[in-house]
């Protein structure tokens, strides 16, 4: 049976009126130039702990803060061509940081 657009309407409205709430124990929170962003991936959040606070927060304002590599590089007082050359190489290093882990979990 399809649902009408009525009901799809009344879901979407629904939506609205609640709230998950997220607990500290739930996530890992990490202060970005005085703004605070929070990881629910375990796996993730182990991965920033061990990053240079500078690299860490160049990942966390680009993927977590939506923000372009030019606002990235202005807040940080860096030329955007800066950024985008950290983030490749930030990206590499948590991609085998991942890659490590997972070897380790199968030994």
């Amino acid at each position: 049976m399809q649902s009408s657009s009525f009901e799809k309407a009344l879901e979407v409205e629904l939506e609205n009126f609640y709230n998950i709430d997220k607990y500290p124990s739930e996530y890992t929170a990490f202060n970005v130039l005085g703004m605070e962003i929070q990881i629910m991936d375990e796996k993730l959040s182990e991965i920033l702990k061990v990053l240079p606070d500078k690299k860490r927060n160049i990942i966390l304002l680009s993927y977590f803060m939506d923000m372009s590599d030019l606002e990235i590089g202005k807040l940080m007082n860096l030329v955007r061509s800066t950024i985008y050359r950290h983030k490749t190489s930030i990206l590499k290093e948590i991609k085998k940081l991942y890659k490590e882990e997972a070897e380790y979990e199968e030994e």
